[in-house]
């Protein structure tokens, strides 16, 4: 696992849930991973079964997880300096229970919801209320 807050790009990196086996994961990963048409360009095979592209980039994206905790400091770090710019992107942006299928964005520069895979539910959404309580990272919880 990289530390990826170290080099936090905002409006590239997007702060990501994915939810895979019921269990919850923070990515900060770049944008054009959430352009599911284009996994191609990440080396993942199209002619693939669908569920084997995804396990493809589930494992991909455990590179660029981060930890609850890590989120949660550098969230509150971010509230101490006067960077209005990450602030505004140190959010939660994307939304992805690979277990039912379903992609909810916040990120407003292109629309991923409309390059899903075939089977998958995408809308521009808040989805944040929908995040256990335990991982909401801006909320000043501590994990437990």
């Amino acid at each position: 696992m990289k530390n990826i807050t170290t080099n936090y790009r905002p409006n590239y990196d997007l702060i990501s849930y994915i939810i895979h086996d019921d269990k919850g994961m923070w990515c900060l990963l770049p944008a054009e991973y959430w352009l599911m048409n284009h996994w191609g360009q990440l080396g993942i095979q199209w002619d693939l079964p669908q569920e084997d592209r995804e396990k493809a980039f589930l494992e991909k994206a455990k590179e660029f997880k981060v930890e609850f905790i890590e989120l949660a400091n550098m969230y509150n770090a971010l509230q101490l300096e006067d960077d209005e710019y990450k602030k505004k992107f140190f959010v939660p942006l994307i939304y992805a229970d690979f277990d039912e299928r379903h992609f909810y964005s916040r990120y407003g520069e292109v629309d991923l919801e409309n390059s899903l895979l075939e089977n998958w539910n995408g809308r521009v959404f808040d989805f944040r209320e929908i995040i256990p309580i335990y991982e909401r990272f801006w909320q000043n919880q501590t994990s437990s």
